[in-house]
């Protein structure tokens, strides 16, 4: 929802990668994957704009407000709970995740996200418990700027966007068509407030044992920036990115934290 929950922001749409190790901030690579569009790296176009962003997300709104709130969420609500509800949150996102891997020909994760939602839904509580995962179905979302990028469009700049925290382009296009999909569409506005409101504080309090990481770096913004952009390059090559030629700041374990279960 914030700025430092920005990489959890959307990391439930990875396929299952718990096997995998988790990437590194590093330098590109000219490998190539054989679809989609990998994200850019030109630099910081906005980055006047990013960093007023940043600025405000982190100092005004993070940090005094929502960071203590977030703290004591997590006093309150053991991590069993905090788990089933990111289940509750991530089965919502089946359906549009079914059409978005139809689209790009992903028919068996199709077939997936079909099978976990109505037996989650069903047997499991609305999805608060993830009974396909134990039956060994795994979770395997997916967006709308997935989409975009199996045609070929690109991630764009990055953009440091007020309250939401880190995204490109491409991304909040993905949000915001993914939206029209069902239950979204079925939703009024207090419903998606509230689950918006409720998934952000959720998805914060999974980085919370992270957050000493961005307040001692020389650079917070750049560390979440780059972070960030490391993630939507492990995100584009579904988990399993190229070697890289060289690592210079090990993420395992900040992004092993932000990567829902």
């Amino acid at each position: 929802m914030l700025a430092l929950s920005g990489c959890a922001s959307h990391s439930s749409q990875m396929p299952d990668t718990k096997s995998q190790p988790a990437p590194k901030l590093t330098q590109q690579t000219n490998q190539q994957p054989q679809n989609n569009i990998e994200p850019e790296s030109k630099g910081d176009p906005l980055e006047s704009f990013n960093r007023a962003m940043w600025n405000f997300d982190y100092n005004y709104l993070d940090k005094p407000i929502y960071r203590p709130i977030v703290h004591r969420y997590v006093k309150s609500i053991p991590s069993g709970g905090r788990h089933s509800i990111n289940n509750f949150m991530r089965n919502l996102e089946e359906p549009a995740s079914m059409f978005d891997n139809l689209l790009q020909f992903k028919f068996q994760a199709a077939v997936h996200n079909l099978t976990r939602f109505i037996f989650n839904t069903t047997l499991g509580m609305f999805g608060f418990i993830d009974v396909m995962g134990r039956a060994g179905v795994d979770r395997n979302l997916s967006d709308f700027s997935d989409v975009l990028g199996h045609y070929g469009v690109g991630d764009g700049p990055f953009l440091m966007l007020p309250v939401a925290g880190p995204s490109t382009p491409r991304q909040l296009t993905g949000d915001v068509v993914d939206q029209f999909y069902f239950p979204m569409a079925q939703m009024n506005l207090i419903e998606k407030a509230v689950r918006w409101t409720l998934d952000g504080v959720n998805r914060r309090a999974s980085v919370v044992d992270q957050e000493g990481l961005v307040d001692s770096a020389l650079d917070p913004y750049t560390f979440v920036k780059n972070a960030y952009l490391q993630y939507r390059r492990y995100r584009y090559y579904d988990g399993h990115p190229p070697a890289q030629k060289s690592q210079n700041i090990d993420m395992s374990k900040y992004l092993n934290e932000i990567e829902p279960n």
